[in-house]
């Protein structure tokens, strides 16, 4: 059978509380990696088979001989989600 432990209510302060730090440090992460999202983002439409994914993935068009499927099906739901 399972036991429930109730913690008394002066610990439940302390133990739901958020520092100030805590969300500086995580503001921080965030930013950081957006940062990093931002500088390596592509400025456009790439060059060779990246371009190629990229188009028939709007146009549900077929690719190489194995022709990636799923990635061309996730990639287009993908676009539709605004």
């Amino acid at each position: 059978m399972w036991t429930q432990v109730l913690l008394p209510v002066s610990n439940m302060k302390d133990f739901h509380s958020i520092e100030r730090r805590d969300i500086l440090f995580s503001a921080l992460i965030f930013f950081s990696g957006l940062t990093l999202y931002i500088r390596t983002l592509a400025p456009g439409l790439l060059s060779g088979d990246s371009a190629e994914l990229q188009t028939l993935a709007y146009t549900l068009g077929m690719t190489h001989p194995t022709g990636y499927p799923v990635y061309i099906i996730l990639a287009h739901c993908s676009l539709c989600c605004p």
